[in-house]
């Protein structure tokens, strides 16, 4: 004989016969989000449809009214008199709102563990018949319903907000990412948003957030849709994380396809405290989503981002602006809902196109700031070199910022290496023209204003050997000169 499905048979009975003797149970009972669906035995599950009714029409629930409401529905059968009498028997526990809770505590336990055991027979069903998809298909349906139903969606359950008063302001702080000064940028148990243009230094700042968080001891996570293993060793190399640190507290996943609710959950067993997903777009259209569309931005960040947040970690999402500066407006491209659904925004704007082997800088900018504890809309939240020491290792350095007015750089990043280039392998000075002429023989063309800028702050920048002369008509001539330079080598790290 095989084994009845999950269920507790005096739970049930005790619930019912709590609600046909207390107002307050009934209630506790809707509170607790049970529904006639969820009782195993037919007869409990009726009465509990019927007390629901009596209850939605403003009438006491009692032995009277339920008994009426099942004749008036043709639903009152010959035994249910004393079933009325056997369920208000069981309830020795109580009738109270508490007992009415524990009660369907226990019946709502046993409801979940049928229907997963139901799920379970439909994916063993359908991978056994070759139907790999339509298993998937029940298994995300499953841990979908598991994440909605949970603390980061609220449910239908109604929330004590004066309980929420009574215990205090939750402390918000930003406690990741840290600048020279102490101030953090990131906060705990939020989802920070970092757009900006390529090459601007979005994957070195998060890769510098995770350096810290690992050095402070702190669990890593990087949701990886974009790139590769090997291109985040690398990083981690350059910066002089120790292999052993990585392999010990960095969690690195490439979940391509796999439902972000999957994702989420399993995340959750590693218990980070700071998540980077790299990056949104890149993620979206795996799941063949658009970031143009609302809903499906919020499908992600709610169903991932949100409960990984909840969780307590704080979440990093990379996102990417659209070429045209004139048309980004507050945010990035794609839906607003992006910005909405951040607790903080920052655009990164670069101020030095920077490689390796060449320094370079960025501002991080604030767009959004939920909780108030990073700043105002529009401030420069940090200023950030990139470059490297004398040791040769790449570094971030985030300071904050500067009272000096700060341009950022608006010509294509790949501009500077490319004038850097000519003039290292010419050899001769070159002017602006020239440079043109140069660039366009080897499949670069750059309007004539970027080329100019690019060889300025190449040659303003006092770690490149890169010299001006001021010449007839005003005419600026370039040079490549190694000797121009001299590095302060006495100074604590410098770039």
């Amino acid at each position: 004989m095989s084994k009845p499905p999950p269920h507790d048979a005096q739970a049930e009975r005790s619930l019912i016969g709590a609600m046909l003797c207390s107002a307050e149970a009934v209630e506790a009972a809707l509170e607790s989000g049970i529904a006639p669906g969820h009782f195993y035995e037919l007869t409990p599950s009726r009465f509990c449809a019927a007390a629901f009714a009596v209850q939605a029409r403003g009438d006491r629930v009692d032995v009277v009214t339920v008994g009426n409401e099942l004749r008036s529905s043709g639903q009152f059968h010959e035994d249910d008199g004393p079933a009325m009498t056997g369920f208000m028997a069981d309830t020795t526990g109580g009738t109270s709102a508490a007992a009415a809770r524990s009660y369907s505590k226990i019946v709502l336990e046993h409801a979940a563990a049928r229907e997963l055991a139901a799920a379970g027979h439909r994916m063993e069903t359908e991978a056994l018949a070759g139907n790999v998809q339509r298993a998937r298909d029940v298994a995300e349906q499953v841990m979908a319903d598991a994440i909605d139903a949970g603390p980061a969606s609220g449910g239908l359950t109604p929330i004590d907000i004066g309980a929420v008063q009574l215990e205090g302001e939750p402390a918000v702080k930003a406690e990741l990412l840290c600048c020279t000064d102490g101030q953090a940028l990131l906060v705990r148990g939020g989802v920070t948003g970092i757009q900006g243009e390529p090459a601007a230094g979005k994957s070195w700042l998060t890769t510098e957030g995770s350096r810290q968080g690992m050095v402070a001891g702190e669990r890593v996570a990087v949701l990886d849709y974009e790139g590769s293993e090997r291109t985040w060793a690398e990083r981690f190399n350059e910066l002089a994380v120790a292999p052993a640190t990585t392999s010990e507290l960095l969690i690195y996943r490439r979940p391509g396809a796999i439902s972000p609710h999957i994702v989420a959950r399993a995340l959750m067993r590693d218990r980070p405290s700071l998540v980077i997903v790299d990056s949104l777009a890149a993620a979206l259209a795996e799941h063949d989503k658009s970031e143009n569309e609302a809903a499906d931005v919020l499908w992600f960040l709610r169903h991932l981002c949100r409960p990984l947040a909840t969780a307590g970690a704080a979440v990093v999402v990379i996102d990417h602006v659209t070429k045209d500066q004139a048309s980004r407006g507050k945010w990035g491209r794609g839906s607003g809902a992006k910005l909405g659904e951040f607790d903080v925004g920052y655009t990164l704007e670069l101020v030095e196109p920077f490689a390796r082997g060449h320094n370079g800088s960025s501002i991080l900018r604030i767009a959004k700031d939920r909780h108030g504890v990073i700043g105002p809309e529009g401030k420069v939240a940090a200023e950030i070199r990139f470059g490297s020491n004398i040791g040769g290792r790449f570094r971030v350095e985030l300071s904050p910022p500067s009272t000096a007015q700060v341009v950022p750089w608006d010509g294509p990043t790949e501009c500077m290496a490319a004038v850097r280039r000519v003039l290292e392998e010419g050899g001769l000075e070159q002017t602006t023209s020239k440079l043109l002429a140069a660039l366009k023989v080897i499949g670069l063309s750059f309007r004539r204003t970027t080329v100019q800028e690019a060889a300025d702050r190449l040659a303003r920048s006092p770690a490149e050997p890169i010299t001006v002369r001021i010449g007839a008509r005003s005419a600026r001539w370039y040079r490549f000169d190694p000797d121009a330079v001299v590095l302060d080598l006495t100074a604590e790290e410098p770039f």
